[in-house]
C-alpha cells in the first residue's frame, strides 16, 4: 500500500492543525496585528527621542518595551518559514527572546513603582544607578531562555510560523519549552506584577485611612490631596502595562493549554490568541498616549503647527485641556 504525504508535511514538517487555508488566515491576522504594533511602538520611541520631558527612567524603560515589541513584530512579519531554514531558526528565536524582554521589562515597571511608592524612593540618581541591573535581567536573562530549545532541537515550523514546536526533535521538550522559555516565565511575571499592585494599593489606601483622622490646616489638606493624586496618577498610568501583558497572552495560554491537554485548537481561539499576543506594542502605545506627559508634549508641538488654526475651537479647547493633567513632581520626574 502506498502511502501519500500531503505536500502541507513536506513544507512545515509541523502537524497540521489547520488547512492551509486556515494558516494563511492567521498568518494575515497576526501579520496585520503586528504592523499596527510595530507603528505604535515606532511612535513611541519617535516620541522619547524627541521630547526631552520624556527621557527620563520611567519613560526609557517604556521606550525599551517598544524596543522589544519591535523585535516581536518583526519575527511575525518574516512570515511562514520551513523548518530546518536559517530564517525559521531565527525566527524561531526572536519570537522567544523579544516576547521574554517585554514581559520581564513589565516586572521591572511594577518593582520601580513598588518602590517609589511604597518604599518612598524618589532618589533618581540611585534607580539610574541600577539600571545596568535591571537592562541585565531583562534583555540577559531572555538570551538563556532562548537557547534552552536548542539543546533538544524543538525549533521549527508549528504552523503558520517557527517558534518553539514538538514536531521536531523531543515530543516532551517542545512542551517542556513552552512552559519553561515562554508561559511560565509569562505568568511568573504576571503575579509578580499583581502582588506589587495589591501591595501598591493597599499601602496608597492605607494613607487616605490615615489621613481622615488627622486635624490639618486648609495648606496642609491641599498638600495632602496633591500628594496622594501624584501617587495615584502615577500607580493608574504605570499599572497599566503589565495589564496589557495579561490581555495579551490569556488567550494565547489558554489555546496552548487546551491545545497540548485534550488536543483541541478551534480556529477562533488560535486566531484571538495569536492576533493578541501580536498587538501587544500597539496597546502599549494607546497607554503611553494616555499618559498626560506624552499628551501634553504633543498637544504642545500641535500648537505650534500652523494646521492648529484650522481645528474647530472646540477640538482646540478639548485636547488644550486634557493636556493640562499633571501627573504630579515625583511621578514627572519618574
Amino acid at each position: 500500500t502506498t502511502h501519500l504525504t500531503p505536500p502541507h508535511a513536506y513544507h512545515h514538517t509541523a502537524p497540521a492543525y489547520f488547512n492551509d487555508s486556515e494558516e494563511r488566515s492567521l498568518l494575515r491576522d497576526a501579520c496585520l496585528c503586528s504592523t499596527l504594533s510595530l507603528m505604535g511602538s515606532i511612535f513611541v520611541l519617535a516620541s522619547w527621542y524627541k521630547f526631552r520631558s520624556l527621557q527620563v527612567f520611567a519613560f526609557r524603560l517604556i521606550a525599551y518595551l517598544a524596543l522589544a515589541d519591535i523585535g516581536t513584530d518583526t519575527a511575525y512579519l518574516m512570515g511562514d518559514q520551513a523548518t530546518g531554514t536559517t530564517k525559521c531558526t531565527v525566527q524561531g528565536v526572536m519570537r522567544i527572546y523579544f516576547n521574554l524582554v517585554a514581559i520581564f521589562l513589565t516586572t521591572v515597571i511594577a518593582n520601580l513603582m513598588y518602590q517609589v511608592i511604597v518604599e518612598r524612593n524618589f532618589d533618581i540618581a540611585n534607580q539610574q544607578a541600577q539600571r545596568p541591573t535591571y537592562m541585565l535581567y531583562a534583555w540577559g536573562l531572555p538570551v538563556l531562555f532562548a537557547l534552552l530549545p536548542f539543546s533538544t532541537n524543538n525549533y521549527g515550523n508549528n504552523g503558520a510560523w517557527c517558534s518553539i514546536t514538538s514536531s521536531s526533535g523531543s515530543w516532551w521538550g517542545g512542551v517542556l519549552w513552552h512552559v519553561v522559555c515562554l508561559y511560565g516565565p509569562c505568568w511568573a511575571a504576571i503575579a509578580y506584577n499583581i502582588t506589587m499592585y495589591l501591595r501598591v494599593h493597599q499601602f496608597v489606601r492605607g494613607l487616605q485611612i490615615a489621613s481622615m483622622g488627622l486635624e490639618l490646616t486648609e495648606t496642609q489638606q491641599r498638600e495632602m490631596l496633591r500628594q496622594q493624586a501624584t501617587r495615584y496618577q502615577f500607580v493608574e498610568r504605570l499599572q497599566l502595562y503589565p495589564l496589557v501583558l495579561v490581555v495579551s497572552w490569556t488567550w494565547a495560554t489558554i489555546y496552548y493549554v487546551l491545545g497540548t491537554i485534550s488536543g483541541e485548537r478551534p480556529l477562533w481561539l488560535a486566531t484571538l490568541g495569536y492576533s493578541m499576543s501580536s498587538l501587544m506594542g500597539f496597546l502599549n502605545m494607546c497607554v503611553y498616549v494616555a499618559t498626560p506627559t506624552v499628551w501634553k508634549a504633543w498637544v504642545q508641538e500641535a500648537q505650534q503647527s500652523a494646521l492648529w488654526n484650522k481645528l474647530p475651537l472646540f477640538i482646540q479647547r478639548r485636547l488644550g485641556a486634557a493636556s493640562t493633567t499633571g501627573e504630579g513632581r515625583h511621578a514627572a520626574a519618574y
